[in-house]
């Protein structure tokens, strides 16, 4: 696990947005978006609108190397209702 609001910053904040571009979420309960930083690494933020935990599976950009959930959240196994969790993928 990695601090996620020290690390939100460099996708966030400096990186480019690029929405649902190279990738796919299919849960419909989830919204994924993507970012790119200058290094060529990228991070999908996703966002569970429902009010029951979700699998949440990112297709099309390979195995995540970080996972990062705000406070005490948990990074793995579903993502609880009305959570974030950010995914940090390689180039």
């Amino acid at each position: 696990m990695f601090s996620f609001a020290g690390n939100t910053v460099k996708f966030l904040l400096k990186g480019r947005f690029v929405d649902n571009e190279g990738f796919t979420c299919a849960n419909a309960s989830v919204i994924a978006k993507r970012f790119v930083a200058a290094d060529g690494t990228s991070a999908v933020i996703a966002w569970n609108t429902s009010e029951k935990p979700v699998d949440v599976k990112i297709e099309g950009l390979g195995a995540p190397t970080k996972i990062a959930a705000p406070g005490t959240a948990s990074v793995g196994g579903p993502l609880a209702a009305d959570s974030i969790r950010l995914y940090v993928f390689a180039k």
